[in-house]
């Protein structure tokens, strides 16, 4: 399935350079009785209940550009096949757990699962919109992160006079899947608001992919149950 089979023509989003890249996969695995070997070769200190894996894995990359935001946005691809009930993970960018692994949230391990359950299908793949701290960007997102840190509350804080609420918006997300010629989806996800944001903007969702995410750090798991309860979810 093609664009122009669908007789689609992006109008937010422009599609410009693109290449393979192998990555590295991380699989988490329950410990059981079929791992318990390796499981035993972990640390008796690392009180994880998940059995972690590395492999190395070639996907496509895309990068489009937002025409009206001007940021670059990218489609991490194994296979589209024919363009129907496609697993795909859409995945805002978070600086401080992808790059600098922060343990405070789950995003890294978010985006780990997502690609091994593409890899393990051969089969998807991830879109990653440039929107950081919620679409707010990283000053307010550190500004928010400081208050968490001092005061152990979660409210949203103020900063230049913008209140740090959720602003991710997804419409570029829908482009980019029309662009590559999918029509529906399996999506990958813990939000709820995010099935029926996909069926709004034209996409439809035939199924949800929970996602499984070894957070054991007491920090995270209060931080994830406060921003769960309060929707903020990935």
């Amino acid at each position: 399935m093609t664009p122009e089979s669908l007789n689609y023509k992006p109008s937010s989003i422009e599609r410009l350079t693109e290449c393979t890249l192998p990555l590295r996969i991380r699989y988490f695995s329950p410990i059981s009785s079929e791992n318990l070997d390796q499981a035993s070769k972990i640390s008796s200190s690392d009180s994880r209940t998940f059995l972690t894996t590395e492999k190395e894995s070639v996907f496509k990359m895309i990068d489009y550009r937002g025409v009206i935001d001007g940021k670059d946005h990218v489609a991490v691809i194994k296979d589209v096949r024919d363009g129907k009930n496609v697993p795909i993970r859409i995945h805002s960018s978070c600086l401080t757990a992808e790059t600098f692994h922060t343990s405070i949230c789950d995003c890294e391990d978010q985006l780990n699962v997502a690609l091994s359950i593409v890899d393990e299908r051969k089969f998807g793949g991830i879109i990653w919109l440039n929107q950081e701290g919620m679409s707010n960007g990283l000053a307010a997102k550190f500004a928010q992160i400081d208050y968490e840190s001092r005061t152990g509350k979660y409210d949203p804080v103020t900063y230049h006079g913008e209140l740090f609420i959720d602003r991710r918006e997804y419409s570029v997300a829908a482009e980019i899947l029309k662009d590559l010629g999918i029509s529906s989806i399996q999506l990958i996800t813990n939000n709820p608001s995010k099935i029926s944001e996909m069926q709004r903007l034209g996409i439809e969702v035939v199924s949800r992919i929970p996602i499984i995410t070894d957070a054991q750090n007491q920090q995270a798991i209060s931080y994830l149950e406060e921003r769960r309860r309060k929707g903020y979810l990935g």
